[in-house]
């Protein structure tokens, strides 16, 4: 009986990522093929690539920390792992990596030069801070994809486990410092500044409501135990 049901588990999650997967080439490609129209240059399809894997891992990434706040929202219950929220997890950290890779192709042949200037010193301008809190990110969601399994949630128990991935709020305040300081120093356009912020303003309005509701749950608890 149990074998079945570590079958039908093990089915259920590869569907989850086949699906995922192809949601993720499909709105990279699509954003990519939306950016031909706002930076037309073909020499520049290398930035392209990096802004749309990008964005649609910080889209991946909303939804990530959003999935908790919902169920919470809704009365239902959050338990410590599910799923659905693991594996979307799972595919932001990989189109994380991707970005990264290609990112680093974007403006300079070498990477050092994204962290040391052409005199050897340490980058201390926005564009200096925008890749070190990058590299920060990287970091973290290496841990993260590291630990989002099945093994690593049995060894470290569930405690452990959630306080590794609790880094994942983390991992999102790097992402935004990231993300807005690249937006200044590329000057980026309007409706990508726009889109990134509506991320941003859902995210940490969904959190704080989550919280809100949790507290509150939690403070008429404690007065229902004092009243027995």
């Amino acid at each position: 009986m149990s074998l079945l049901r570590a079958t039908k588990r093990t089915k259920k999650r590869l569907l989850h990522h086949f699906r995922l997967a192809l949601a993720s080439f499909a709105l990279t490609i699509l954003l990519y093929a939306v950016l031909l129209w706002f930076y037309p240059d073909p020499l520049r399809w290398v930035f392209r690539w990096s802004l749309a894997t990008g964005y649609v891992a910080a889209a991946l990434l909303a939804i990530t920390l959003s999935i908790g706040a919902w169920k919470i929202l809704c009365g239902r219950s959050n338990p410590v792992s599910t799923d659905l929220r693991r594996d979307i997890g799972i595919w932001c950290g990989v189109l994380s990596s991707v970005h990264v890779v290609v990112g680093l192709n974007v403006h300079f042949n070498s990477w050092m030069q994204y962290f040391m200037t052409e005199a050897g010193g340490v980058r201390t301008d926005f564009f200096g801070l925008a890749n070190y809190s990058g590299l920060a990110a990287t970091l973290v969601i290496a841990i993260l994809l590291a630990t989002s399994n099945d093994f690593s949630l049995t060894v470290l128990k569930s405690r452990r486990w959630k306080a590794i991935q609790r880094w994942n709020y983390f991992f999102a305040a790097l992402v935004a410092l990231h993300a807005f300081l690249y937006i200044a120093v590329e000057k980026r356009i309007v409706p990508f500044v726009f889109i990134f912020g509506a991320f941003a303003i859902w995210t940490l309005t969904i959190q704080a409501c989550g919280f809100q509701k949790r507290r509150q749950a939690g403070r008429e608890g404690l007065v229902a135990d004092i009243s027995e």
